[in-house]
């Protein structure tokens, strides 16, 4: 029963208007309200009914004296009959640049309230737009890399003086596991309020830069020098020497040499002789990483002092040189600045078993280098 003297009250109310007042007719420009915000160049255009149009029916139809609730019925009828629509670009737009709106209404529908509109394109042409001041985002940003190739990281910083770009730009990057030779983009970022707000504008929000001057591993030692490292591998071969049984008195090693053991010799040293036999960089490529070792010959001059049965065929007395092998290596070498950076660098020695002489006589170098190669599968060796 509401609804049908709701429809009731509309018919009656649309009467009324028609009996009471002739045919208004609008045009599109009194229907569509243009807004351009932005700077010039960069504007952007808001198009919406203007409130003010239904200010003009009130006017027009009531005298200025309807109520909401006639407004509202004006309003409900108005929005289902009428559309509007262009083709015009509404982004990036500079003054001069023209805007057309085209609207279409359903006069037979609206000549109930005692309205029409001419259909006629509304063109607008925008003006006003100040024009903006280029930001200079770029000069004097510092770039900083961190980390070692391929897994390098950077740090964007603005060193200049512009307090705008200080408090208000922000630079970004989501590209991590850099390597030198590679490039990525960094983007500065500024709320598009703040850039109108003080008359800026940024065209060149993006730009690419190459890494350089990240520490990488090395690959080829032979075209650094390794003086240093090496002094640190041979300090660390003097010390496992000097605190080996055989080189502290009595002077004295044993070892086992016939298979089945039960046989143990005693030699007297005389002399240890300690020279570097080959040096190896062994690389890889999927970890990024590398070792560097050197592998000793520790001549020793030793005489036979006791045997438990003479089976080795050295008499007692005899006086012998023996070539024993022994391994300092470290890793993680990298390159900075087309030097060496041995700093903090963990130095290791090999030994297999406790005796040395033991475990390493009667073993070729390249069956120690073979031996020491399995630990570090995935390792490619340079000499």
């Amino acid at each position: 029963m509401l609804k049908k003297l709701s429809i009731l009250f509309a018919v009656v109310f649309v009467f009324s208007l028609t009996a009471c007042k002739g045919t208004k007719t609008y045009s599109t420009e009194d229907y569509v309200n243009i807004e351009i915000s932005g700077l010039n160049g960069n504007g952007t255009a808001h198009i919406g009914i203007d409130r003010d149009f239904y200010d003009m029916v009130d006017d027009d139809l009531f005298d200025g004296e309807a109520t909401d609730i006639e407004l509202a019925q004006v309003e409900i009828i108005v929005y289902e009959s009428v559309d509007f629509s262009t083709e015009s670009k509404t982004e990036g737009l500079s003054n001069g640049d023209e805007i057309v709106v085209t609207l279409e209404a359903d006069n037979d529908r609206l000549k109930e309230l005692g309205i029409k509109f001419d259909q006629k394109k509304y063109v607008y042409k925008v003006e006003g737009l100040k024009d903006p001041v280029e930001l200079d985002v770029w000069t004097n940003v510092e770039i900083t890399y961190s980390g070692i190739s391929p897994n390098g990281w950077a740090e964007i910083k603005y060193n200049g003086d512009n307090e705008f770009i200080k408090n208000n730009v922000v630079y970004y990057t989501d590209s991590y596991n850099l390597e030198n030779g590679s490039s990525f983009t960094v983007e500065a970022r500024c709320s598009d309020k703040k850039l109108e707000e003080n008359l800026y504008i940024i065209t060149e929000k993006t730009k690419e830069f190459t890494v350089s001057g990240l520490a990488e591993y090395i690959k080829n030692y032979k075209k650094f020098d390794m003086s240093e490292i090496d002094n640190k591998l041979k300090s660390k071969a003097e010390y496992v020497v000097n605190n080996s049984s055989y080189a502290t008195d009595p002077f004295v090693f044993s070892a086992k040499l016939v298979p089945g053991g039960g046989v143990t010799e005693k030699w007297k040293v005389q002399s240890i002789d300690l020279q570097p036999e080959r040096t190896i960089l062994f690389y890889n490529e999927s970890q990024s990483d590398n070792i560097y070792a050197i592998f000793w010959n520790m001549n020793i001059t030793a005489e036979k002092t006791y045997s438990s049965q003479n089976r080795d065929g050295y008499a007692l007395n005899d006086v012998e040189n023996f070539d024993i092998y022994i391994l300092t290596y470290t890793s993680g070498i990298v390159e900075e600045n087309r030097k060496i950076n041995s700093e903090n660098l963990q130095i290791y020695s090999e030994a297999y078993g406790n005796s040395l002489f033991g475990n390493y006589i009667g073993m070729s170098l390249d069956e120690i280098v073979n031996d020491f190669s399995k630990k570090y599968q995935g390792y490619e060796i340079t000499e």
